[in-house]
């Protein structure tokens, strides 16, 4: 060693001692004896430690790496510490000592062992499934960063509920450095960060910045949220986001020391909230499709209804679980273990639902069971899940059928149910044990996040949310935020909710029924084909609904502006029942013909039109639904505000010859090709379509007189029958055989029509009715009529009076959603 390098090795060593003396005043943990400590102190000092006779590089070394090595946080508190009345931290001492330590590697004639040689290149790996494309590029793992500069304490965890946290304790100054993250065009507006802690850490501020840690490159300050007890509970801090575009790193500074540990964030564009006008352009395909399938598919379909001989009974066999009171261990075992569908077919589904003319499909990812019908690997789902679980190698169907939905242009959609039979958080069928509750919400988020990530749906159909037990409308606020911002086009159902609450969520749904009315806000009516949303082995022939059945509650329900979600259940194998599939090839050559009176249509611009016809409305066409052609030869409808373009049949485009009175139209059949189904007459007119407006003279009555009503309740009052809402109605006492409904009015009121809209049902119906009015001190007769049905328009003389009644002289139990009174005519 030359006399110059040797000058600056004692430099270097000097420097060491003097550092290592304050450093090793502070870090030492515990006492030691005298002759450990004589030892020690021998080892600090500059000599022959390795007996070769000489003092070298070696040497020096290895005192140097010796002082790196004392020098710990053992026993001190996690803040930093003096050395001395300068204020040099332990941790900088450290840094000083290994960047002696580095500086000696770069010594002249230095001799080390040789480099082991680089390990020969791994096999190549099988060429992965195409992947899925995300969504949502910008969810990050916060343990996936590029850069950082962080403690001992700071390490990846498996906390989280897809195993991919990191955290302990950040130190003051310590940051995460995420290079490359693009924030296009500058619209994100909002940042999630999913934070977990056993201690309330609110106090505490991340300040996230881009390309470097800079007052004026700060995009946000997120503060954690309050502690949660178990560092499994990772819950959502939200930030505002200063608007940045293009490419940028992204800087996650702890400013503070905080014990926390973080799974991911995400940037996006919804914060919360948003105007009409945005959430009518995310609802518009929804509004426009119209039409969509219902897929229930889980482990239920194997025994199709039927467990150890026994039948459920009723309706549901995707119920079985609980119809038949089978345990957790023997459901696994018996029934979701030997599931095997190795016949799905995911390009047949959606060849289906193309040929049926539905525009999307919506699949159980994961029903009441608790079977997860996907790949799924968070934490104790991805134990008991179709890929892994049981018999099943094939592939993943979630991902085969939303591949297959992009391809052909359907949409792709995931049901998901709030409660989970099989989860150890739970018992007795949708029983939530409270301790467990705040984890298992973690976990589903793990599985939704997965599904929106993987799968890209474009709805989600939740389940089983409601306003008792222990979710509420509050768990549904906070899903739907993390869902949202995650995806903020996603479109989420009511029953994230409250179910009986038609206004939270983005749509109504509406079970096996068909609302009375049009509605103020976007619904969805989902109904079986069968008596059964599952796969059930013994459905009798009567209970398939008949195409003629299921055109008319299309119809129906696009007339009110609803959507129709009609269910397939395939079987244990995957194979959808030949009857389901018929039904909807039947529905979907009629939609061939008549399909753009549906899609893209909104809700009748009339209340009702004569002989039950049903109307669509788009911009410049208003579509009349016709069930059977009258044999009078004429179709009356109101008449339009708007001006007539011209009328055809949509079947044959044969035009249709018309006349027009003061307030309807009547339409000529001759040139309508009648359809089986139903037949549609075509009317094209100049702009939006718009009923011509006419006095509904009921709304004016100051006083309404009734025989009774229901049980003295209020909601089914007399007024309920004039109040122009189709969804309230005036409803008698049991036992009703006869009833009248009065209207008084201060000034007379001169009418030549009536509305009456009933509520028909087995203990309700009505078989002869008289309208009468006050005339010289006594009633007098206007029309008589006998089995009105659902609705009837009655037209008489004009008569004027302060008095009119509708008379109900032959009836079981009569309701009455509206009674209405016009003048329709010259």
């Amino acid at each position: 060693m030359t006399k110059k390098w040797m000058k600056v090795l004692a430099l270097l060593l000097a420097a060491a001692l003097i550092v290592s003396v304050g450093v090793m005043q502070l870090v030492q943990a515990q006492e030691t004896s005298s002759s450990e400590q004589e030892e020690e102190e021998n080892s600090f000092m500059p000599g022959d430690v390795n007996g070769n006779g000489e003092v070298d590089i070696g040497d020096a070394r290895l005192v140097l790496q010796h002082l790196v090595e004392k020098i710990t946080l053992t026993g001190l508190p996690l803040i930093a510490a003096n050395v001395d009345s300068k204020g040099v931290s332990v941790s900088s001492a450290r840094l000083i000592l290994q960047f002696l330590v580095d500086k000696i590697d770069g010594f002249p004639d230095a001799e080390y062992p040789p480099e082991p040689p680089d390990p020969p290149d791994p096999p190549d790996p099988p060429d992965p499934p195409p992947p899925v494309d995300p969504i949502n590029p910008f969810a990050i793992e916060a343990a996936d960063y590029d850069e950082a500069n962080l403690s001992e304490t700071v390490v990846p965890n498996e906390l989280a509920a897809d195993f991919t946290s990191i955290g302990g304790y950040f130190m003051p100054q310590d940051y995460m450095v995420y290079k490359d993250v693009d924030f296009g065009e500058g619209a994100y507006r909002s940042l999630m960060l999913l934070i977990s802690s056993e201690f309330d850490q609110s106090e505490s501020l991340i300040e996230v910045y881009i390309d470097e840690i800079d007052p004026e490159n700060l995009i946000a300050t997120v503060k954690p949220p309050k502690g949660t007890k178990d560092e499994k509970v990772f819950l959502e801090s939200y930030a505002a986001v200063k608007s940045v575009s293009d490419i940028h790193d992204v800087i996650l500074f702890f400013r503070d020391g905080m014990d926390i540990n973080i799974d991911f964030f995400t940037f996006s564009t919804y914060t919360g909230t948003e105007t009409p006008v945005q959430k009518y352009e995310r609802m518009t395909w929804f509004r426009e499709a119209r039409f969509g399938q219902f897929i229930h598919f889980g482990p239920y379909a194997l025994p199709g209804g039927v467990y150890k001989g026994v039948n459920v009974g009723g309706n549901g066999t995707e119920w079985i679980m609980q119809l038949r009171n089978i345990s957790k261990t023997d459901y696994a075992k018996d029934i979701a273990k030997p599931f095997n569908p190795t016949e799905f077919d995911a390009k047949g589904i959606v060849d289906l639902a193309k040929a049926a003319g539905q525009k999307y499909i919506v699949i159980t990812s994961k029903h009441h069971d608790g079977f997860s019908m996907y790949d799924t690997g968070i934490r104790t789902f991805r134990d008991y899940k179709l890929n892994g679980y049981g018999d099943y190698t094939g592939p993943d169907i979630m991902a085969e059928l939303s591949r297959e939905c992009r391809e052909q242009d359907v949409k792709f959609c995931v049901y998901y149910s709030i409660p989970d039979w099989y989860d150890y958080s739970q018992y007795s069928w949708n029983n939530m044990y409270p301790q467990h509750k705040d984890e298992y919400k973690a976990r589903m988020k793990g599985q939704l996040r997965e599904l929106i990530e993987k799968y890209d749906p474009a709805l989600i159909w939740f389940d089983m949310g409601g306003d008792k037990g222990w979710w509420g409308a509050t768990d549904g606020a906070e899903l739907y935020k993390y869902v949202r911002t995650l995806n903020p086009g996603i479109i989420c159902n009511n029953r994230l909710f409250v179910e009986s609450n038609k206004s939270l969520g983005d749509y109504g749904t509406p079970e096996q029924t068909i609302p009375s009315g049009t509605q103020n806000y976007d619904w969805e009516t989902c109904m079986t084909i069968n008596d059964s949303w599952g796969y059930k082995s013994y459905s009798a022939a009567s209970s398939w609904k008949t195409a003629d059945n299921l055109i008319s509650n299309l119809v129906d329900t696009a007339s009110k502006g609803g959507n129709y979600l009609l269910n397939i259940g395939p079987d244990g194998l995957g194979n959808v029942p030949e009857i389901s599939q018929q039904r909807l090839k039947d529905m979907g050559a009629w939609l061939d013909i008549y399909g753009d009176s549906i899609y893209g249509t909104g809700q009748s611009c009339f209340t009702s039109i004569r002989e039950g016809h049903k109307a669509t409305v788009k911009d410049g066409k208003l579509f009349i639904f016709v069930k059977s052609l009258p044999a009078s030869g004429a179709i009356t409808i109101p008449l339009p505000e708007n001006e007539i373009l011209g009328i055809k049949d949509m079947r044959s485009g044969t035009a249709l010859t018309y006349t027009v009175n003061k307030s309807e139209m009547v339409i000529q059949t001759a040139g309508i090709v009648a359809h089986p189904l139903y037949s549609v007459v075509e009317i094209a007119v100049e702009g939006y379509p718009e009923a011509k407006q006419h006095i509904n003279f009921a709304r004016q009555a100051t006083n309404v007189l009734v025989t009774n009503f229901y049980q003295g309740n209020a909601t089914y009052n007399g007024w309920k029958a004039i109040d122009g809402d189709l969804d309230t109605r005036w409803a008698t006492n049991d036992n009703t055989s006869a009833a009248t409904l009065e209207l008084r009015f201060d000034a007379p009121v001169t009418v030549d029509t009536v509305f009456i809209k009933h509520y028909t049902g087995t203990n309700n119906w009505t078989h002869a009715f008289r309208i009468e009015y006050w005339k010289d001190d006594a009633w007098a007769v206007a029309y008589t009529g006998g089995n009105p049905g659902e609705e009837i328009w009655c037209e008489f003389d004009a008569f004027t009076a302060d008095r009119i009644r509708l008379n109900v002289t032959d009836t079981k139990n009569v309701s009455i959603y509206e009674f209405q009174l016009y003048m329709m005519r010259d």
